[in-house]
């Protein structure tokens, strides 16, 4: 199969005094404009099923996005420049090889993906004060597999990514924040199921370690060396019939104190900003279908 589409944004403001501006004495006002942009897309991929049950496929596709415009112009300075790079779109490329099969009641899946974008997504450093575009090239692994009985199933997921980046001007790459390329992940559930109207679910998620400093093993803003952390959630769910069903969980079930990925990344090199995650949460939800 393969696919063509086009695709045009555009974005556009009044003048402004940004944020940069709103203390000083004779603050600076930034002209308004307008931008566009446009770009035609592609995509493509083969499956081939060898033998009943199983398939082998490899997939390309592209993406196109504008970065977040209104985060740019909060962020302004006095000179900027409506037609600067940081407002132009993101232009990805996606590369796909995988594997789907079935073997009984078990359905297993395998994928590894790549994707390079010469001008990647806008980051964010010193508490989003400074904006800067890289070249980018992400690659990882994913891998899924559950099983289905009369009453019980399970399953699971792991999920590694790696990425590296080349900032405007440098010479070199640099493994990428952890803010853009998580830790590896490892998620688990047991559910229950004795009839079509109730279910009980328990699930594990799971963050390994990782050290995202760069070579002089120097802490900065989005590196540090990340430790492993976990939550164990359980959630019920009854459906009194189609329209109406109640859902309780107890998300954190162990009550477990843990730093999430965010926190322990820092805000500050000081490390004085870094936030737990919630406690025992109980949640109880009513749905109601019209």
């Amino acid at each position: 199969e393969g696919g063509l589409r086009y695709e045009k944004s555009q974005a556009g403001f009044d003048d402004f005094q940004p944020l940069s501006q709103s203390r000083l004495p004779n603050p600076a006002t930034v002209a308004g404009g307008k931008v566009s942009y446009d770009a035609m897309l592609y995509n493509a991929g083969v499956a081939f099923k060898p033998v009943q049950g199983h398939e082998i496929y490899t997939s390309f596709s592209q993406g196109f996005d504008l970065p977040d415009v209104g985060l740019q112009l909060r962020n302004a300075g006095a000179k900027f420049d409506i037609n600067s790079s940081e407002l132009e779109p993101v232009k990805t490329d996606n590369y796909e090889v995988g594997w789907r099969g079935a073997f009984g009641n078990t359905m297993a899946t395998l994928a590894v993906f790549h994707s390079r974008s010469n001008l990647g997504a806008v980051q964010s450093f010193n508490n989003g004060l400074h904006l800067t575009r890289t070249r980018e090239r992400i690659r990882g692994v994913e891998l899924t597999a559950d099983y289905y009985g009369d009453a019980w199933s399970t399953g699971g997921t792991l999920t590694w990514m790696q990425g590296r980046e080349t900032p405007p001007g440098a010479a070199s790459d640099q493994i990428m924040t952890g803010y853009r390329i998580p830790p590896v992940k490892l998620t688990g559930y047991v559910q229950y199921s004795p009839s079509e109207r109730w279910s009980l679910r328990t699930q594990l998620n799971w963050f390994g370690a990782r050290d995202y400093r760069l070579a002089d093993g120097k802490t900065q803003f989005a590196r540090a060396d990340v430790k492993s952390y976990y939550s164990v959630d359980v959630v019920g769910r009854y459906q009194f019939d189609n329209k109406n069903h109640l859902t309780v969980g107890v998300q954190n079930l162990f009550n477990k104190y843990y730093l999430p990925l965010y926190s322990q990344l820092m805000r500050s090199g000081k490390n004085d900003s870094r936030l737990p995650a919630s406690g025992a949460t109980l949640t109880v939800s009513y749905t109601h279908h019209w």
